[in-house]
């Protein structure tokens, strides 16, 4: 099933609330935590991050999987706060928050699926390795196509960077050029004896 190729690494054993019938299953998980982020110039200075990650994902029919992993939080003496790669702050008043977003649809036909939305990349050795990408440069807005027969599994993917913007001269004149950048990646791998696990 789609479900389990998709979110395996979201299984427990219980959820807030989860719906199954035949054809679907859906799952709700909420969430908070609480962060401390220590300055460099005062280890007794800091910011608290005090957040709410809700959870809605699952899947309908055997073809149609989808995600939702919104995060919101509030900042505390966040005036020093360095936002990380997919994160945005704002200010409220006199609140300063954050928020991150990570939701996708896939849909999949026999072997073959295909994937749009915002979404983190693990690429690296094995299944999880993170050696060539990572969620340290946060969720990104991607297109991604993946086919696995029996015995390999290929990946196809684009991915929209952030904008990038760097001064050019033209003469005496500054000028500020923004370009947008994407990546684009694939990757083939097969799984020999079900111990060694070969890619490119």
């Amino acid at each position: 099933k789609l479900f389990t190729l998709e979110f395996s690494d979201k299984r427990k054993a219980d959820y807030l609330l989860s719906l199954t019938g035949n054809n679907y299953e859906i799952n709700f998980d909420p969430g908070i935590k609480q962060e401390t982020f220590l300055t460099y110039s005062n280890s007794n200075d800091g910011t608290t991050l005090v957040s709410i990650y809700p959870l809605f994902f699952g899947e309908i029919t055997d073809n149609f999987a989808f995600v939702t992993d919104f995060g919101a939080g509030i900042l505390v003496d966040g005036e020093g706060y360095e936002k990380r790669p997919g994160e945005f702050q704002y200010s409220t008043g006199e609140l300063e928050q954050l928020t991150t977003i990570e939701a996708y649809g896939s849909y999949g036909w026999r072997n073959l699926y295909i994937q749009l939305g915002k979404d983190d990349v693990w690429w690296g050795p094995g299944h999880n390795g993170s050696l060539i990408l990572s969620d340290n440069t946060g969720s990104k807005d991607l297109l991604k196509f993946y086919a696995k027969p029996r015995y390999i599994k290929f990946t196809a993917l684009v991915a929209e960077l952030r904008e990038r913007k760097r001064p050019i001269y033209i003469g005496d004149e500054r000028l500020i050029w923004e370009g947008q950048k994407y990546l684009y990646a694939h990757r083939l791998e097969t799984t020999l004896f079900d111990k060694i696990n070969l890619g490119i």
